[in-house]
């Protein structure tokens, strides 16, 4: 049995004097951001020295009961923006010292900032149905499955979109390791279908969500900008995304569970753009489009799907003691699994022909075959980094 870090997620419920004070907490998270910000522009500025995160907490603790906001607050729910911050900070200076872009720390709206991360969560902090920390309201949880004794809980965040407030719970959770396997598969992640194995088994990507979204979009484009109607669409619109995200997520985790289930080795190929931290279908994590079209939102998605399923087999190999290789995507894509001689004319992302041999099969399928022998003879790039925590959305 190993110990390890399990996210559940769960719909918040607030009453409306609830929303109102969450509302005024955020706000005020933004504040400290934007001081603690302008505080360590100024002071290296002035000196030289960068201020960390340690520098500034003390100096929070030190003037908070001074103002009789934070003085109500937990001081855990400064010391998560805080830590915020320096994520931010420590990110800026990795990527200067990488020779990136920079990607300096920007000040914050408090109309855009949603969330409250409490990294040393307390067990008292949710019992008998609901989230309470002190400075907040409380906040009606419905957990769709049976969570963890609340003495397993390491850490919450809290999540306003909208309307909509989400809670993640982190609970410390013993995992039991799977039994060793010999068998093997190659998971291909290209083209339209959500992945193919080596055995000619294919996920595809579900549609039935597309029409909706499509029709969502379609009346937002015909409102006026800036009205109320438009901010109704669009409010209905965001929560339709949000269906969708859930219900893939939901279909990628069954599939991700299948394969570290049945199989002992995992070879997976995935192409370079895509290993960046995924949205879900034109949507980043704070639930706000990312592209003003919904065709472009929509091709998106086949890239953060892609992207999810490889973090999700990441983490799930890694507690369930399997073996996770990554291979080189290009390679396989064009090469036959038969002969080994590279694509002609006629190949294209569903079909694969090759001259020399004759072999005709789904492209998907023949690049998975080739994953699975590049796989089992190492590799040829380092399996990717597990994800700490897993997340157990709601049904939708």
């Amino acid at each position: 049995m190993a110990i390890v870090h399990k996210t559940f997620q769960v719909r918040g419920f607030l009453s409306r004097r609830g929303y109102v004070r969450l509302d005024t907490v955020l706000r005020r998270c933004a504040t400290l951001y934007n001081a603690g910000l302008e505080e360590w522009r100024e002071a290296y500025r002035m000196t030289g020295v960068s201020l960390g995160y340690l520098e500034q907490f003390k100096e929070f603790t030190s003037v908070r009961g001074e103002d009789p906001f934070w003085n109500e607050v937990d001081a855990r729910v400064g010391r998560g923006v805080l830590r915020r911050l320096d994520r931010a900070r420590v990110g800026f200076y990795r990527r200067v010292k990488e020779g990136a872009k920079a990607g300096y720390p920007r000040f914050k709206s408090g109309k855009r900032w949603r969330t409250i991360e409490l990294d040393d969560a307390g067990p008292s902090m949710v019992r008998n149905g609901q989230v309470r920390v002190k400075g907040l309201p409380p906040i009606e949880i419905r957990p769709d499955r049976k969570l963890p004794p609340s003495e397993q809980l390491k850490s919450l965040k809290i999540t306003r979109a909208g309307r909509r407030v989400t809670v993640n719970l982190v609970y410390a959770v013993e995992h039991e390791v799977l039994p060793p396997s010999s068998t093997c598969v190659g998971v291909s992640l290209e083209g339209g279908q959500r992945a193919t194995l080596s055995d000619g088994t294919a996920f595809r990507t579900s549609d039935r969500h597309r029409p909706d979204i499509i029709r969502k979009h379609q009346r937002l484009a015909r409102c006026k900008k800036d009205s109320r109607e438009s901010i109704k669409r669009s409010r209905i619109l965001r929560n339709a995304y949000r269906r969708r995200q859930i219900a893939t997520r939901n279909e990628c985790h069954r599939m991700t569970s299948r394969l570290v289930r049945e199989f002992g080795h995992i070879g997976v190929g995935i192409q370079d753009t895509i290993k960046q931290p995924p949205t879900f279908f034109g949507v980043a994590e704070n639930n706000c489009t990312t592209s003003t079209s919904p065709i472009q939102g929509i091709t998106d998605e086949i890239g953060s799907i892609q992207g999810l399923i490889l973090r999700q087999l990441a983490y799930k190999a890694s507690w369930a003691g399997r073996q996770l290789v990554e291979v080189d995507p290009k390679p396989p894509f064009i090469t036959c699994s038969s002969c080994g001689s590279k694509a002609s004319d006629g190949w294209n992302e569903s079909t694969f022909r090759c001259v020399p041999c004759g072999n005709v099969m789904d492209g998907g399928h023949n690049a998975a075959v080739n994953i699975l022998h590049l796989s089992m003879a190492g590799g040829n790039s380092p399996p990717p980094a597990p994800e700490p925590a897993e997340i157990f959305p709601p049904l939708p």
